[in-house]
Formats: structure tokens, sequence, C-alpha cells
């Protein structure tokens, strides 16, 4: 009789055993949503924050790499109408840059073959003053995508703003391959939309030293 009333009350239990098994999963799955745990948010260039992408529906590389151009956007358009920006925004336009560098490390490190990608790394890294580490970025833009138009355009005056500074200058003509600034132009003198523009900048001095 004992043993009966034993297992009607296993029994009478089990459901509320069920229960709270279940309540636990949906906890532990909802806190592996973006919705639930704010760790797995990633603050975009407005101000808001996105869900850090999962891998089974969304591309990583992609991912990096849109944040990482929000924000240099942002920056840039933020610097323009700046007249004489304080040391306050100095540093914070610096933490932004280091957080463009790492997105676009970490977009790079689940796609190396991101021509566009190493195009902005150069440009980040240039802002932070990594001169060296700038024309190796645009080295690595070139060699995946030589012949991409509108990367041979930004490339193009990628090196002009970089060599203003005259060691910019030395370093970018120790470093660069004349053949590629040769190849960027002939990309871009075959390309309709851009074949209007490139007239203004290979007259100017620092392309003029690698090609002549």
């Amino acid at each position: 009789m004992a043993r009966a009333e034993t297992r009607s009350r296993l029994w009478a239990i089990a459901p509320l055993a069920v229960l709270v098994f279940a309540a636990w999963q949906v906890a532990a799955t909802l806190s592996r949503t973006p919705a639930f745990n704010r760790s797995l948010q990633v603050e975009a260039a407005t101000g808001s924050t996105l869900p850090a992408l999962l891998q089974a529906n969304y591309n990583r590389a992609d991912y990096y790499y849109w944040i990482s151009l929000g924000w240099q956007t942002r920056t840039g358009q933020e610097k323009i109408h700046v007249e004489a920006p304080t040391p306050v925004l100095v540093e914070t336009i610096q933490r932004r840059n280091r957080l463009i560098r790492d997105m676009a490390t970490e977009s790079l490190r689940h796609n190396p073959a991101s021509a566009h990608t190493w195009m902005l790394l150069a440009r980040v890294k240039a802002e932070l003053g990594d001169a060296e580490g700038a024309l190796e970025a645009w080295q690595a833009s070139f060699d995946w995508a030589p012949h991409n138009s509108s990367l041979s355009f930004e490339r193009l005056v990628f090196l002009i703003r970089f060599m203003i500074d005259p060691a910019g200058w030395d370093l970018a003509l120790s470093r660069i391959d004349p053949d590629m600034v040769r190849v960027g132009l002939e990309t871009i003198m075959a390309d309709r939309v851009f074949r209007g523009t490139v007239k203004s900048y290979s007259d100017s001095p620092a392309i003029v030293a690698f090609v002549g």
C-alpha cells in the first residue's frame, strides 16, 4: 500500500518536473538571443544597437564590414563640420578608429579576400598613424582586386592624400610598385564612369612620381 502511494506521488510530481525543465530550456535559449542578452549586441554608428549576427543565418564578414564602414562614414562626416577639434573630440575619434580597425580586422578574419575591407583597413590605419600597416592593407586590396574600377579610384585618392606628408611620400615610393599605380590608372581609364574624373588626380605630384 505504501509503495502504491509513493508511486502515485511521483506521478503527480512528474508534470511539474516537466514544466520546470521546459521553463529552464526556454530561459537558456532566450539567454543566447540578442533581445535578452545585451552582450550579444553591437553598437552601431547611429547610436543604436544591432544584434551580433549568427554564422548560421548571416555572413559575419559582411556584418563586421558594414559596421566598420558605418562608423568610418559617420566619423568622416563629423570631422568635416569641426573647425577646431578639442582634445576630447580627438580622443573620441581615435577611439572610434580603433573600433573600426578591430571590426575590419575581424571581417578579414572571416573573409581575407575582401578587397573593399582591406581598403577600409588601409584608411583607418592611416588615421591611427600606422603608415606601414596602411600601405600593407593598400597592397592587399590591390592584390585581391587589381582591376576593380571603384577600388582603383579609391586607391589612387588614398595615395595622393597619404603622400601629402613628406614621410608618407618617401614611404609610399619605397613600398608601392609603380606598376600597381599604372594598372590602377588603366583600369580607371577603361571605365566610363570614372574616366572623366581621373585627369585631375593623375596629374597630381604623387601619381606623377610613380608613373612619370
